[in-house]
């Protein structure tokens, strides 16, 4: 493929974090044999950064540097203009640049520059930090991690006593910001690099719709990372030899470094050494305040010559104070086989599976993290855990690249264009690669275009990720989760639909006209008790006994406590979560049927369909685990009643619907 990767961190003379990153992802994807270059900024030089970058494809200066000449810190609030202007500026280069390029890949600080891009470019981005809604980008102010969703709340990040003016200015300038960017995230897939980046996005913005969203974690080199002789295991028995403690990292406040050596270096055992790298505002402090000879202040260095050190030091700490989205830092100390310490924060506990049981270890605090780390008397190295390598990742952001340049789903003809669809489609799925393009190829025949497909993963690993993000889902979530309802209410959440309707992998719409014919029930007269809520129909279960039809025209509101119903007959209304809550998490078979009995007993309007809805598969959990959902279904079934009067309804129905399949009715 032809690769364009976009940031306006390059070129740059001390690389941070994330064009680290984006160079790692450069020389890999060309490693593998594909042509990439990069587009950055036209200073300072790149030929004299070339050195420190270590690109090897193509530069091209296309943009100038943003940020300068707008005063804001002098004025002392956010002005509305300035990051707008440079995100149209960086769009422009990249329609300038990307004909003859299959994607274009950003990694940046500007999160509306896909705003500003036309949708059938194949353009996707990587948040790196959290400046999806965050100004600043770290959300931390005066030393502490800052919670505020409003946007006036974002004034005082740039003055101390911004006053009406100030905060109202700065408020409409983040406003603008936000509201750009939540259209950007609409048009263009979206990278978070840990889930919870991107629960924090929606923290603050709970309405967004993401075109796509998928979190793939950071990556490393890890063949760069092995080039050098290792640190000698340590032991008690050998603690005569220095023990040393690796720290990298922006000196600033965020970072938590300043703290941690005021806390640390009093009490440095006598054969310890603390080595910080990086620089910062903070570098000339700490340097006054008398490093000593067991303290190594060292500025900024080589990424090659940083990694060496990490090699040879005995454990790395990690005290970011900021809620991290995801620490390299962590991820080249997991992968050395060093000790992680760090603090419990932002998506750092989620590196965890990147190194062996009990490498990272994670505090709430300083303090703690300071107390744990001196009691320590053995820092022998830990191999495990999966692998962060970049080339590790190159499938799942292959498969992301090549995905069809699809536009949101249409409104039918003749219907005005909507803030949102009518309907949307949920499928949740793990590991069904093999079933997944037969419902697909369901939903794609309707006839009727007004719908959304939103699709929560359970971070599968059989390649269902990378053909789901080329067939351009409206949402695409892929995380691991605590089981099929938790997924279920991950798509709830993450859905824009007046209705839902779920629509697993294996499962399958009943023919091309369902949602046409389910809209036109919706919309048609409303009836006595007023518009539905709640819209079922029949289902056809097929399976290892192959094809039958299951008709639950009998339903009535009392009647569902004795029975059921199959959870792929209902469309319901979203609203309807939002006043009933999610699906019972804590159940395993039966939180869909739980749901559906508190939505008939709170009075919800439904409606019958006399038509088929679907293909439903027969081999779920369900069926596979029989005797186990039949016992947690009579627990549900005892919170509504006791159960010396539901098991007689039950008898009795069961009894009744045998009798009417004998007489050749559809039950």
């Amino acid at each position: 493929m032809k690769v364009l990767l976009v940031s306006e961190d390059l070129p740059a003379p001390n690389l941070g974090g994330l064009a680290k990153h984006a160079v790692t992802l450069g020389n890999a994807l060309i490693r593998a044999g594909h042509e990439v270059t990069f587009l950055g900024r036209d200073a300072p030089s790149y030929e004299a950064c070339a050195a420190e970058i270590g690109f090897q494809g193509r530069f091209i200066a296309g943009f100038p540097s943003p940020g300068k000449g707008w005063k804001e810190a002098r004025l002392g609030f956010f002005n509305g203009w300035k990051r707008p202007y440079y995100a149209r500026r960086i769009a422009r280069a990249i329609r300038q640049h990307a004909p003859g390029h299959d994607v274009v890949h950003y990694h940046g600080h500007l999160p509306m520059v896909g705003r500003y891009l036309p949708a059938t470019l194949n353009f996707v981005q990587t948040r790196h930090d959290q400046g999806s809604d965050c100004v600043i980008h770290v959300r931390f102010r005066g030393g502490e991690v800052c919670r505020e969703r409003a946007p006036e709340a974002c004034a005082l990040c740039i003055h101390p006593r911004p006053g009406a003016l100030r905060t109202a200015l700065s408020a409409a300038a983040v406003r603008r910001y936000r509201a750009e960017a939540e259209q950007a995230f609409a048009r263009h897939p979206v990278i978070f690099v840990s889930s919870f980046l991107r629960e924090n996005y929606r923290k603050t913005m709970p309405a967004a719709r993401l075109a796509a969203s998928v979190v793939v974690h950071n990556f490393v080199d890890e063949a760069a990372l092995q080039r050098g002789p290792a640190a000698a295991p340590v032991t008690p028995a050998d603690m005569p030899g220095v023990v040393r403690i690796h720290v990298a990292g922006r000196l600033d406040d965020a970072k938590g470094i300043q703290p941690l050596l005021q806390l640390l270096a009093p009490r440095l055992p006598p054969s310890w050494r603390i080595d910080v790298y990086g620089d910062g505002p903070l570098r000339q402090e700490l340097l006054a305040q008398g490093a000593g000879d067991r303290i190594g202040i060292h500025g900024h260095v080589r990424y090659d010559a940083v990694i060496r050190a990490a090699r040879s030091a005995h454990v790395v700490v990690v005290p970011s104070l900021w809620e991290e989205p995801c620490g390299t830092v962590v991820l080249e100390a997991l992968r050395l086989g060093k000790p992680c310490y760090a603090l419990g924060r932002g998506g750092t506990p989620e590196l965890a599976r990147y190194g062996a049981p009990g490498q990272l270890r994670l505090f709430a605090d300083l303090p703690s993290l300071v107390a744990s780390l001196l009691q320590q008397r053995d820092f022998a190295p830990m191999q495990g855990g999966e692998s962060a390598d970049v080339h590790a990742r190159l499938p799942q952001l292959l498969g992301l690249y090549r995905r069809e340049a699809l536009p949101l789903a249409a409104p039918a003809p003749g219907r005005e264009a909507r803030a949102a669809p009518r309907i949307s489609v949920i499928t949740v799925c793990f590991n069904a690669l093999r079933e997944l393009p037969a419902t697909l190829a369901s939903l794609r025949a309707q006839t009727c275009r007004d719908y959304e497909w939103v699709v929560v993963d359970g971070a599968s690993t059989d390649g269902s990720v990378p053909w789901l993000a080329a067939q351009a889902p409206q949402v695409l979530v892929s995380e691991a989760d605590q089981g099929i309802y938790d997924a279920m209410n991950k798509a709830v959440a993450r859905a824009s639909g007046e209705w839902l309707y779920f629509l697993n992998a294996g499962d399958r719409f009943a023919d091309a006209q369902v949602l046409a014919q389910v809209l036109a029930c919706i919309d048609g007269a409303p009836g006595p008790a007023g518009p539905p809520s709640i819209l079922y129909g029949d289902v056809l279960y097929y399976g290892s006994r192959g094809t039958r039809r299951r008709s639950f025209h009998w339903l009535t509101r009392g009647r569902l406590l004795f029975g059921d119903l199959c959870h792929q007959a209902t469309f319901v209304r979203r609203s309807l979560f939002a006043q009933l809550g999610p699906f019972d998490s804590g159940l395993r078979y039966n939180a869909d049927y739980d749901w559906l009995l508190r939505a008939f007993r709170s009075g919800a309007v439904v409606r019958y369909l006399k038509r088929d809805l679907a293909y439903f598969h027969d081999a779920g959990t369900h069926v596979s685990n029989r005797e186990a959902s039949e016992i947690e279904r009579a627990q549900v079934r005892s919170r509504y009643r006791a159960a010396w009067l539901w098991r007689p309804g039950n008898w009795y129905l069961k009894a009744e619907l045998k009798v009417r399949r004998l007489l050749g009715e559809a039950t």
